[in-house]
């Protein structure tokens, strides 16, 4: 009988990414003064980034709090608002270093945070 090797996950993270059109226009001025808010650093001008790839104005990022647990650790959740009507929301949960994690387990990881319906609790 043939061994199974079982493939574990040292490092990592778990990032479940959401994007939703809000309106036309967003005034990211505005935005600091109803919250703490971190405007984006531009892409890196090196030769290969074209300058069509820069936003004319950076999007702001926030730092949001959420009670989403996986592994037992919290979620982190950034918002990220774009002038253009569209804000983006990142869940990200760090993989305990101890943990047992392997490989085949991602998919059902997966299925297990989309089951969650974190969209509709995010918007």
């Amino acid at each position: 009988m043939a061994s199974v090797i079982t493939t574990r996950i040292r490092r990592g993270q778990f990032v479940a990414f959401f994007a939703f059109d809000v309106g036309y226009e967003v005034s990211l001025e505005r935005i600091p003064t109803l919250c703490e808010a971190t405007p984006i650093r531009p892409l890196s001008r090196k030769r290969q980034t074209p300058a069509y790839l820069q936003f004319t104005k950076p999007p702001v990022t926030l730092d949001l709090k959420t009670d989403q647990r996986l592994f037992g650790t919290v979620a982190t959740l950034q918002a990220t608002v774009f002038d253009f009507g569209a804000h983006s929301l990142s869940y990200r949960w760090r993989l305990p270093f101890d943990s047992d994690v392997t490989l085949d387990q991602l998919a059902r990881i997966g299925i297990e945070i989309y089951g969650r319906d974190m969209e509709a609790a995010c918007s």
